[in-house]
C-alpha cells in the first residue's frame, strides 16, 4: 500500500523507477556498541559514517539506502543495507518498520559522492538526478 502511494507520487514527478519495500531488521550488537554519532535526526550524515567506519575495519557489501519510512506522515530515512538486510543505526525506524527503498548506493558510489560535495546524498540529489537524466533522454525511465 505504502509502495503505490510513493510510484504515483514519483509518477507525478515524471519519474518512472523500480521500487521496493523492506523491512528493517533490530540493530546487530557490534552496531549496538559503536557509539553512532546521531547527526540532529538527520540519518544520512550517521548512515554515511556509520557505512565509512565499517568500512575501514573490514566489513564490505555494504551500501548507503535512501528511501521512506512512515511516521505519522512519510518522512525521507538513510539505512544501511547489508545484502538483503536493512539496518537504521540511529533506530528513528525501529525493528519491523517498513521502508520504500528508492535508491541504494554502493560504498564507492557513496564514497565518490561525499567526496565530490562533500556530504553525503539526500533523496533531493536524487530525484533531481533522475530527472535530468529524464530530460537528457525520453526513452530512459518513462
Amino acid at each position: 500500500m505504502m509502495i503505490d502511494f510513493f510510484q504515483l507520487y514519483l509518477h507525478s514527478l515524471g519519474l518512472k523507477t523500480p521500487l521496493k519495500e523492506v523491512t528493517i531488521q533490530p540493530l546487530p550488537t557490534y552496531l549496538k556498541h559503536l557509539n553512532l554519532p546521531v547527526s540532529g535526526g538527520h540519518s544520512s550524515q550517521t548512515v554515511a559514517e556509520t557505512i565509512f567506519n565499517l568500512e575501514v575495519d573490514g566489513c564490505s557489501h555494504l551500501s548507503y539506502v535512501l528511501g521512506y519510512g512512515l511516521y505519522r506522515i512519510p518522512l525521507e530515512q538513510a539505512v544501511i543495507g547489508a545484502g538483503e538486510y536493512y539496518y537504521d543505526p540511529i533506530e528513528r525506524l525501529q525493528a519491523g518498520s517498513k521502508l520504500v527503498v528508492v535508491c541504494e548506493l554502493s560504498a564507492d558510489e557513496l564514497t565518490e559522492f561525499a567526496a565530490a560535495n562533500n556530504r553525503p546524498p539526500e533523496l533531493y540529489d536524487w530525484l533531481q538526478w533522475q530527472s535530468n537524466c529524464v530530460k537528457k533522454s525520453p526513452s530512459m525511465g518513462l
